[in-house]
């Protein structure tokens, strides 16, 4: 065993000195040279050794960010760098108008706070001044108007209307509060004979409307009569008899009548003790199933609830939802679809799901409070309804809006072919 072992080694030492000259040898019984084979049958009798060579190749994967890490949402920061290790990261924007949730210091967004602003009060003897509540969530309404029928317009500056709070707004002169503000002005805004008032958000949607009071002019003529008496002197011709000269003289009266007509206009208050149609638009522009709208007028000062009220056309009637009030010396939109009228205004309804159709070529409006009716409005080719109000008409994209100056509660109240102002949630 010596001798073998001492053999085998001797050969390895040749080997290792002749340089191994063929590369990549493997020492296996099919990788030998020919002219050792007697040498290699010796080695391989005596152990048998495998010898394998391998290369391993390492592929490095360098990592890029997607084309793109948009998912469609305005309410989300979209990411991809190095500190996200090349993966798209998604970092919600708060506050964000659209996300459906009414957050902190979110201002001004329909679509995830409820905007509900009206004009509640206007004290129209001097001091004048106007009271506007915010019974939703806080609005800041800033570049927001207040005007009255003569364009005589308010601007809010700088001004955040907080949840279920009022701010008065003065036509005098004053230092600006969080409660009352002041137009500085030297002279009178609002008519003490009757005046609309129109809050208007920065975008010129109208967000509310107060009219007070509605008025008629009487024209009372008024005649008398004066009688005047004028005593007139006659001298009758002379007579002559012989020679005595007598001459008579006879006095009468004249009596002459006057008449006189005068003419007297009286203002009077006409008190109205019920709800008004005051606006419908039936020819809408585009998709008229879903942009449709009828608006409603409060002009008494209390608050009307109209849980037992509908809304009848020719086809059909609609019964109004629980939980409705239109505050008094104001206004209520009911829209078909609360989608379409934002396509139209960029603002809501007050109510939405108004489910008859208005029909462009002539068709009725009938409010009713149970089985009793309120107020009545038609249009162009109606065929049940009284021949005058086939007079009134609107085009394409315009409305027939109630002249709320006067009343008669017939056709005469209303305008035709105006343009829609609605008022918006």
């Amino acid at each position: 065993m010596k001798s073998d072992f001492l053999i085998i080694s001797i050969i390895i030492l040749v080997i290792l000195i002749s340089g191994c000259t063929q590369t990549g040898y493997v020492v296996s019984p099919e990788g030998y040279n020919a002219s050792n084979t007697t040498t290699m049958n010796n080695i391989n009798s005596a152990i048998t050794t495998t010898t394998i060579v391998s290369t391993t190749t390492t592929t490095v994967q360098i990592k890029h960010c997607p084309a793109t890490c948009s998912d469609n949402n305005s309410c989300t920061e979209d990411k991809c760098s190095a500190a996200t290790n090349y993966e798209c990261a998604y970092k919600a924007i708060i506050p964000c108008c659209g996300n459906g949730v009414c957050e902190d210091n979110e201002f001004n967004c329909n679509e995830d706070c409820i905007i509900n602003i009206s004009i509640i009060y206007i004290h129209y003897e001097d001091p004048e001044w106007v009271e506007i509540k915010n019974n939703g969530n806080a609005a800041n309404l800033t570049g927001w108007t207040l005007e009255d029928l003569a364009n005589h317009i308010y601007t809010f500056l700088n001004f955040i209307l907080y949840s279920n709070s009022t701010v008065t707004i003065h036509t005098e002169s004053g230092s600006n509060n969080q409660t009352d503000l002041y137009w500085n002005r030297s002279a009178s805004v609002w008519n003490n004979q009757g005046d609309n008032a129109t809050l208007k958000d920065s975008k010129g949607n109208i967000i509310s409307k107060y009219s007070y009071p509605l008025t008629t002019n009487t024209t009372t003529t008024t005649t008398s009569s004066t009688t005047t008496t004028t005593p007139t002197t006659t001298t009758m011709p002379t007579t002559t008899t012989s020679s005595i000269i007598s001459s008579s003289t006879t006095t009468t009266t004249e009596t002459s009548t006057t008449t006189t007509a005068t003419s007297s206009t009286t203002t009077t208050t006409q008190v109205i003790d019920h709800l008004l149609i005051s606006e419908v638009y039936y020819d809408a522009i585009g998709d008229e199933y879903k942009r449709e709208w009828v608006e409603l007028y409060n002009p008494t000062p209390d608050n009307i609830a109209l849980d037992n009220y509908s809304l009848w056309s020719n086809d059909g009637n609609w019964i109004f939802p629980k939980n409705i009030v239109i505050f008094g010396y104001n206004y209520t939109t009911i829209a078909r679809n609360r989608t379409g009228f934002f396509e139209l205004y960029a603002c809501y309804p007050n109510v939405d799901g108004l489910d008859i159709m208005l029909n462009n070529d002539g068709d009725y409006i009938n409010l009713t409070n149970g089985n009793q009716p309120v107020d009545f409005v038609a249009w162009e080719n109606c065929a049940t309804c009284p021949e005058e109000w086939k007079n009134i008409y609107a085009n394409e994209n315009k409305s027939i809006s109630r002249n709320l100056s006067i009343y008669t509660g017939n056709f005469t109240d209303w305008l035709n072919n105006q343009i829609p102002t609605p008022v918006c949630a």
